[in-house]
């Protein structure tokens, strides 16, 4: 379990460190269109906080109606330190 909890990890972290730092048309197209929400998995997708200081991971299932979270700090760190900060954290319900 814990090697398929690593491998998300990874996998998550290198698509919020790609949304965080993509160019700045790609970000004036999302703007544009009002993308808000990135999917960044099968069952995972990806907003900013109000005060654009965090990203927030909310995962959800088909089969639950719940919804589980974490938080990466909007700092544009590298996707080494994302992953080490999504590996910290369990999945939450919120």
């Amino acid at each position: 379990m814990s090697r398929i909890l690593n491998k998300e990890s990874r996998i998550l972290a290198k698509k919020v460190y790609e949304i965080e730092n993509a160019d700045y048309r790609q970000q004036r197209e999302w703007r544009e269109k009002g993308i808000t929400r990135h999917m960044i998995s099968d069952d995972v997708y990806m907003e900013k906080s109000d005060d654009h200081m965090m990203w927030y991971l909310w995962k959800f299932r088909a089969t639950e109606r719940r919804e589980l979270c974490k938080a990466v700090p909007a700092f544009h760190f590298y996707p080494d330190t994302i992953e080490k900060i999504l590996k910290a954290q369990p999945w939450v319900c919120i």
